[in-house]
């Protein structure tokens, strides 16, 4: 049977690649997901398959964001994939044009399309400007992100600004009109040297007839989750698999681990900390171990152990230092308590903690909630472990109380 990579998606954080990927699993046989980089080795696939990588570089410079695309573009060219899909943050943050112009660079693609915009959790696009629940995203909590703060709300500014190639946006009149116009029009944009084409969407269909031109014209596909199943819908259409039935738990051991500073992970905490069974965890950013106020929990066959940054005074520590300790916390419970199941709550939340475990890939299943992403371990000290992962800024208030209520059976 010829091997067959379907798609790759390249993010710039470990949960975007999660959540944007896992669109495709109704449509391929198994859909990977690489926290730390492909490994050495790893061949080209022999089903039907899907790879999501990333590249650990929002919060980098744009010189160094540039040349990690560039050599993870590289290192996959060999493996032939039929797709790549470039998945930037819904609210812009990062080195969005840096990265588009490294992929265009490795790629050879004519021009790249960019729509972020994600209807479903509120992130659309109208006359340039990016909305965040219909807020201009820089002025937004996204504005004052601690690691890759939005400063401006206009799209064409956000892709073109970084990189200096000529850049233009279409407006809804575009996007809403006959599909021929617009790829005409994007035709005279390209011969006047424009590369990065992005695009107003407010809904579904406005992301499919992207995806739709996009994929006529050759061009690099980027956006967020949103844009991610819009092209699921135009490549696979009705071609799907037997969708997999996500796994229900007794006695259900669950290990949350939420790093985001956002205002959204801070209400889900909250939300979580309330219910029945919850022991919450307030880790110091110095942790190394000594203080082990989680081991009187360790003794419970079932329930929920959360760990959040400890709430402190003066000035913010070091969002790594903090991760780091989250990390390291989370490591010594799955390995005296076996948790069924850890959920990690922001990007570098969760590729610290999956870096100190070990695991060299994760195999996608599904999503277990709107967003959340559920996957099982391969390799290092979490094998065999359900993970899953949320972007810190994602879901309603209750989304992780839902989520491993959904997954808990009681017992009788």
């Amino acid at each position: 049977m010829a091997a067959v990579l379907e798609l790759v998606v390249i993010a710039d954080d470990l949960t975007g690649a999660a959540d944007t990927s896992v669109r495709f699993c109704p449509f391929l046989e198994r859909v990977w997901l690489f926290p730390m980089g492909i490994p050495e080795g790893v061949r080209k696939p022999l089903k039907s398959t899907g790879w999501a990588v990333h590249t650990d570089s929002r919060p980098l410079p744009p010189r160094e964001a540039f040349l990690r695309t560039r050599c993870m573009a590289s290192r996959l060219l060999p493996m032939a994939p039929a797709m790549i899909y470039k998945k930037v943050d819904s609210c812009m943050r990062g080195n969005v044009g840096t990265e588009v112009q490294a992929l265009l660079e490795v790629l050879g693609s004519p021009c790249a399309f960019i729509a972020p915009a994600h209807p479903e959790m509120g992130r659309t696009t109208l006359r340039g400007l990016h909305l965040l629940h219909g807020t201009p995203v820089s002025l937004t909590e996204m504005g004052r992100d601690p690691l890759s703060p939005v400063r401006s709300s206009k799209l064409q500014e956000l892709v073109a600004g970084p990189c200096g190639l000529p850049a233009a946006h279409l407006e809804l009149e575009w996007v809403e009109g006959p599909l021929e116009a617009m790829e005409d029009q994007i035709r005279k944009l390209m011969a006047k040297g424009v590369r990065h084409v992005s695009f107003d969407a407010l809904e579904m269909s406005h992301l499919q007839k992207i995806a739709q031109a996009g994929m006529e014209m050759g061009a690099l596909l980027v956006g967020s989750a949103g844009l991610a199943t819009a092209l699921a819908r135009v490549r696979f259409g009705a071609r799907g698999v037997s969708t997999k039935q996500l796994p229900v738990l007794a006695r259900a051991r669950h290990l949350v681990v939420v790093g985001s500073k956002s205002e959204r992970a801070k209400a889900q905490v909250q939300a979580l900390a309330g219910g029945a069974g919850v022991r919450r965890i307030q880790v110091p950013c110095h942790e190394r171990g000594e203080r082990r106020g989680w081991e009187p929990f360790l003794k419970e066959e079932q329930g929920s152990l959360l760990l959040t940054p400890e709430v402190g005074h003066g000035s913010h520590p070091d969002p790594r230092a903090i991760t780091g300790a989250l990390a390291r916390v989370a490591r010594e419970i799955v390995m005296s308590w076996s948790p069924h199941t850890l959920f990690l709550t922001g990007g570098e939340t969760a590729q610290a903690t999956l870096e100190t475990l070990g695991v060299r890939r994760i195999r996608l299943m599904g999503e277990a909630q709107g967003g959340v992403v559920l996957g099982k371990a391969h390799g290092g000290l979490a094998a065999g472990l359900l993970i899953l992962t949320k972007a810190g800024a994602f879901g309603d208030d209750e989304v992780i109380l839902k989520t491993l209520g959904s997954l808990s059976r009681p017992c009788q």
